[in-house]
C-alpha cells in the first residue's frame, strides 16, 4: 500500500530500485511521498537483502529517512550561490 503514496514522477525509479533489491542487490534511492494534504516529503530509502547461509533471500533490512529539510536547505544554498555570482 505504501506505493500509492509515492509521488507519480518517482514511481518508475522506485520500482526499478525495488526490482534490484528483489534480485539481491541493495536499494538506495531518494524519492518523494505525497501526504493526504498534498504536501510532499522527500525521503532517502536504503535496504539490503538478508540472506540465509545458502544464499536465499529471507527478508530485507531497510531504513527510510525524511530528508525534506536537508534538501530544502541545499536548494536554498544553491539558489543563494547563483544569486551572488
Amino acid at each position: 500500500g505504501w506505493t500509492k503514496a509515492l509521488h507519480p514522477e518517482d514511481r518508475d525509479i522506485v520500482s526499478s530500485s525495488w526490482a534490484k533489491l528483489i534480485r539481491g542487490e541493495g536499494f538506495d534511492c531518494n524519492y518523494r511521498f505525497m501526504r493526504k494534504n498534498k504536501s510532499v516529503v522527500v525521503v532517502s530509502g536504503k535496504a539490503v537483502p538478508l540472506l540465509s547461509e545458502s544464499g536465499k533471500i529471507e527478508g530485507y533490512l531497510g531504513t527510510v529517512l525524511d530528508i525534506t529539510e536537508l534538501q530544502n536547505h541545499q536548494i536554498a544554498l544553491s539558489n543563494s550561490s547563483r544569486m551572488s555570482s
